[in-house]
């Protein structure tokens, strides 16, 4: 069994005139999709919140195979926005939260 560590979280894409596009995403989420879809048995150990972003991600993550034995936080799961311009340049913003899950923190 592989374990994959760190963030979960939704990236927001904004383009002008349109419609709020988010994509779940994090690094360590994507190493462990990508282990997955590999055939190689993973968990995904990192936060993500009891939210419609958060549902995002564990259906994500459970549609590729991906363990995930921590259960989501009453905390909103973490996102990365992207505004794209008129040119397409991008500005950024983050709202993220880097809490350890109680039971991790605890030791418990």
């Amino acid at each position: 069994m592989l374990t994959v560590i760190g963030e979960a979280l939704v990236d927001e894409v904004l383009r002008p005139g349109q419609p709020v596009v988010p994509h779940v995403g994090g690094s360590p989420l994507n190493v462990a999709v990508g282990l997955a879809r590999l055939g190689h048995p993973v968990q995904f150990l990192g936060r993500f919140g009891q939210d419609p972003y958060g549902d995002m991600v564990a259906a994500h993550l459970s549609a590729n195979g991906v363990m995930v034995p921590l259960v989501p936080d009453s905390q909103a799961t973490s996102i990365a926005r992207a505004t794209l311009d008129a040119d397409g340049a991008a500005s950024y913003d983050f709202a993220l939260d880097w809490s350890l899950p109680a039971s991790l923190a605890t030791g418990s």
